[in-house]
């Protein structure tokens, strides 16, 4: 009986996901609102300097700002990469012990000591962004007012690190 209840309910979804495929395809789509018009003053090239806005003050800060998240990313490869080897060697050695209870012992410190180097190396990881970043809007700000309404993007963009 509970075999045919679940296949009634199997059934029935993907008769409704069908229909609604069906239904999406059948409807008319929106339409297409016009082209923008072309503004009658083109935007300035990048190599023109914008008002009260010091470019080379503006690439020295990306500069710095990008080198340093480099940096970060390298030091956090580097420790999770030693981690990973300790683990590796440290996991070895405790599926060698043949006391069952030492061996759990040593297993789960091996498994704690890995969590807990894993977690500072990303913590520290992003410290270095957020201090990047940091220092970046500080640099930004002395080198014109533009610099800042220019590019609005913040340390979110480096979430995905």
């Amino acid at each position: 009986m509970m075999k045919k209840i679940l296949g009634t309910v199997i059934l029935l979804s993907f008769a409704a996901l069908a229909q609604g495929a069906i239904l999406a395809q059948t409807e008319s789509p929106a339409p297409m609102p016009p082209p923008p018009l072309a503004s009658p003053s083109p935007s300035p090239s990048p190599l023109i300097k914008a008002k009260n806005l010091d470019s080379a003050c503006m690439q020295a800060a990306v500069d710095k700002r990008e080198t340093a998240i480099i940096a970060g990313v390298d030091a956090y490869s580097a420790t999770v990469r030693l981690a990973l080897s300790a683990r590796k060697d440290a996991l070895k050695v405790a599926w060698g012990i043949a006391d069952a209870k030492e061996r759990r012992m040593v297993l789960k410190k091996v498994w704690k000591d890995f969590k807990v180097t894993s977690e500072k190396a990303r913590k520290d990881f992003k410290l270095a962004k957020r201090a990047a970043w940091d220092q970046f809007n500080r640099d930004r700000k002395a080198c014109g007012s533009s610099g800042a309404s220019d590019d609005p993007t913040n340390v979110s963009a480096d979430n995905n690190l």
